[in-house]
């Protein structure tokens, strides 16, 4: 039996009540820090609808990015090993194979694909994002440096986080619950896809995030629940969308 194929000690029960506290974290202390970050560092918001006036100092928003970020994956791993007993091993985050590399490379641009036909959907919805010169601000850049800065985060540090979170814990939990596997593992992908969209908490782009997080549900399935190889995905997906904010301005 491999490590991926191991029964993992937490299920749907576990999966709910992990991500019911990153979400509580999310609308309280991941605001808060995010907010104290951006005005420590001159960027300034409308006191009514929070909409962007002035952008500061993107150092700010990295910052609040890796400490947000390290919260998510620090409250999975107490709960995965400490309270549900299970072991870092449950997570399968090792090196993937070369044909499990192909799809999770190949996963980042169909996701990214997807993304904007979601986009696409959500606007006829929702119509235009108030936030949108929010995240023009925070990834239209003319600078290097910042663009790489960026990719680093996303590969190093938001990917791998929301991975073993998403994926390797919320939605191995999911499949768990359902001793029909082909039913289990589809209940699993749809329904950690809704969560990932929301833990984003923005309206505005729930659709695309929910079709990127069924690819990265997808991958994470087709390479034996390999959460290396969906932040693989997860992270190029960021850095591709990065990249060409950077490219065609």
């Amino acid at each position: 039996m491999t490590e991926a194929e191991l029964d993992t000690p937490w299920n749907w029960k576990s999966s709910a009540l992990v991500f019911g506290l990153v979400i509580g974290a999310s609308v309280s202390i991941f605001a808060i820090i995010q907010l104290g970050m951006l005005l420590l560092t001159g960027w300034q918001f409308d006191f009514y609808t929070g909409v962007l006036i002035a952008p500061g100092s993107i150092a700010g928003v990295w910052i609040g990015t890796v400490i947000t970020e390290l919260i998510i994956l620090q409250i999975t791993i107490i709960f995965a090993v400490y309270i549900f007993k299970g072991k870092m091993r449950h997570f399968n985050f090792k090196r993937p194979s070369k044909k499990h590399l192909l799809i999770a490379i190949g996963g980042a641009f169909a996701a990214y694909g997807l993304s904007i036909l979601g986009g696409l959907l959500n606007y006829l919805i929702t119509g235009d994002d108030p936030n949108q010169a929010l995240y023009d601000a925070l990834f239209q850049t003319s600078e290097v440096y910042q663009v790489i800065i960026w990719i680093i985060l996303m590969m190093c540090v938001v990917a791998p986080c929301e991975e073993i979170f998403a994926r390797g814990f919320v939605q191995k939990g999911l499949q768990n619950s359902c001793k029909l596997k082909k039913i289990s593992v589809f209940i699993g992908i749809i329904i950690a896809s809704l969560l990932f969209a929301v833990l984003h908490l923005d309206i505005y782009r729930i659709i695309p995030l929910f079709f990127v997080g069924i690819i990265l549900g997808l991958v994470f399935y087709f390479t034996k629940d390999n959460s290396m190889a969906s932040t693989i995905t997860h992270g190029l997906y960021n850095s591709l969308g990065i990249l060409l904010f950077f490219l065609f301005p």
